[in-house]
C-alpha cells in the first residue's frame, strides 16, 4: 500500500496549491501519448471528460472513435472543443460526435479579451486518472510532453473541465474525489479561465527563487512574454544557469513557391523579440532540429534545478499547454501544472537533455535585419502574440 510520503524541502512559492500522494508516468512523443491515452480510454468504466484544441485527422479520429465506443457501452462522455479550431476540420470529427450522440461542446470565448482559445489538453477516466499536457490529436507528430496522473490531484483537474464545461452549458456529472495516495509526487494545478489566471504566476514565482548554483531549462515551442524574458534574465544575473531550446519553425509555409519570403520576413516569430535579449545577456539560445518523423518541438515545459548535482527531489517541473507568450498566458483557456517529488523530474530532464545533445543547434547572432525585426516582433509580442 503507498503511503504518502513527506514533502520536499518546501519553497517560498505558494502558487499553485499542491497536493502530494501522487503518481506520474510523462510520455514526449505524440505517439506514445495516443497510445497511452487509448488504452485508458478504452478501459474506462463509468465516465470520460476529454477536453482539446487540435482533433483533426487520423490520430483524431482514432480517439473519437475510441470514444464513441464507450458511449454505446454506456459510458458517460464529455467532449469540449475550441470552435475555430473545430472549423479547420470543417467540424467533421465535431459532428461524428454529435451524431453518435455524444455530449460535445464548444467552449465560450473569454469575456473580455481580444480573442482567446480552448487550448487546454486534459482528459479526466472515471474521476481517477488524468492525461494532462501539451499534445494535439491532429496531423502532426511532434516532440511534446503529456503527463499521466493519478492521486488526489485528480480532482483539481476535473474541476477545471467543469468549470469550462458548465460556461459551455453543460449539465456536470457526479463525481467521487479519491484521495487515497498512488506514488509520492506532489503536484500543483494552474489555468487561465473566465474565473482565474495564474499560470504566468506559477512560472514567475518559480524564477524568482532561482540563483547562484540553480539551474533553469527551458524547453519550449515559444517563448516571448515580457514579463516572463525579464525574469529568466535575472535568474541568469543571480547566477542560475540559464539553458533556452525554442522551436522557431518557420510559420505559415508548405512547400510552396512564397516560402523563401514567408522565411525572410516570418522565421523566427514569436520567439525573435526574446533572442536578442537572451544572447546579450550571454544565454546561448539553442533551436530545435527535428528528426525524421517530426514535426516540430511542441512541449511548454520548464525545468528548475535547486543546487546542481541534488537529487532529482531538487527538480521542479512546469508542465502543460501554456506556451510563455502573452496570448496564452492573458487571452486562452489554458492549464499548467507545477509537480516535484521522487524521481518526476529525472526522465523530463534526460529528455530534454537528449534534444539538447542531438536534435539542437545554436542560434547565431541575429543579423542588423533581423534584429530590426526583432524589435517589431517585441512590440507586437508584448501587446497580442
Amino acid at each position: 500500500m503507498t503511503t504518502l510520503q513527506a514533502a520536499p524541502k518546501p519553497r517560498s512559492t505558494s502558487l499553485p496549491p499542491v497536493q502530494g500522494g501522487n503518481a506520474v508516468r510523462n510520455t514526449f512523443n505524440d505517439a506514445d501519448s495516443l497510445k497511452g491515452l487509448l488504452a485508458d480510454i478504452q478501459g474506462a468504466k463509468r465516465k470520460i471528460q476529454f477536453e482539446t484544441f487540435l482533433l483533426n485527422s487520423e490520430d483524431g479520429e482514432t480517439v473519437v472513435d475510441a470514444m464513441i465506443k464507450k458511449h454505446r457501452e454506456g459510458v458517460d462522455v464529455q467532449v469540449l472543443m475550441d470552435r475555430g479550431a473545430s472549423r479547420l476540420d470543417k467540424d467533421r470529427l465535431y459532428n461524428k460526435l454529435k451524431n453518435a450522440g455524444v455530449d460535445v461542446r464548444f467552449l465560450p470565448k473569454i469575456e473580455g479579451t481580444p480573442y482567446s482559445v480552448d487550448h487546454s489538453k486534459l482528459t479526466v477516466i472515471d474521476d481517477k486518472l488524468a492525461w494532462v499536457g501539451g499534445a494535439n490529436f491532429d496531423k502532426e507528430h511532434n516532440r511534446d510532453m503529456m503527463s499521466r496522473i493519478e492521486g488526489p490531484v485528480v480532482g483539481d483537474f476535473q474541476a477545471t473541465f467543469d468549470e469550462g464545461w458548465k460556461r459551455a452549458g453543460g449539465k456536470q456529472l457526479p463525481e467521487t474525489r479519491d484521495t487515497s495516495p498512488k506514488g509520492d509526487v506532489w503536484v500543483g494545478v494552474s489555468q487561465n479561465s473566465a474565473s482565474t489566471n495564474n499560470v504566468r504566476n506559477q512560472v514567475l514565482a518559480e524564477l524568482m527563487l532561482m540563483g547562484k548554483g540553480d539551474a533553469v531549462d527551458v524547453w519550449m515551442m515559444d517563448l516571448a512574454d515580457p514579463s516572463v524574458v525579464d525574469e529568466l534574465l535575472k535568474a541568469k544575473e543571480r547566477g542560475a544557469e540559464v539553458r533556452v531550446l525554442l522551436d522557431q519553425s518557420v510559420p505559415f509555409t508548405n512547400g510552396g513557391f512564397a516560402d523563401p519570403a514567408i522565411k525572410a520576413v516570418a522565421g523566427g516569430v514569436p520567439d525573435l523579440g526574446s533572442i536578442p535579449r537572451l544572447q546579450d545577456a550571454g544565454i546561448e539560445v539553442r533551436r530545435y532540429v527535428k528528426p525524421e518523423g517530426v514535426t516540430k518541438l511542441h512541449s511548454k515545459v520548464w525545468i528548475f534545478t535547486e543546487g546542481k548535482g541534488k537529487p532529482d527531489e531538487a527538480m521542479r517541473v512546469i508542465g502543460g499547454s501554456v506556451n510563455a507568450i502573452k496570448g496564452a498566458y492573458d487571452f486562452n483557456h489554458e492549464l499548467g501544472f507545477l509537480m516535484y517529488g521522487q524521481g518526476v523530474g529525472t526522465d523530463v530532464k534526460a529528455a530534454f537533455e537528449e534534444d539538447l545533445a542531438k536534435h539542437s543547434e545554436v542560434v547565431p547572432p541575429l543579423s542588423k535585419w533581423d534584429r530590426m525585426k526583432s524589435k517589431a516582433v517585441e512590440f507586437f509580442t508584448a501587446r497580442l502574440i
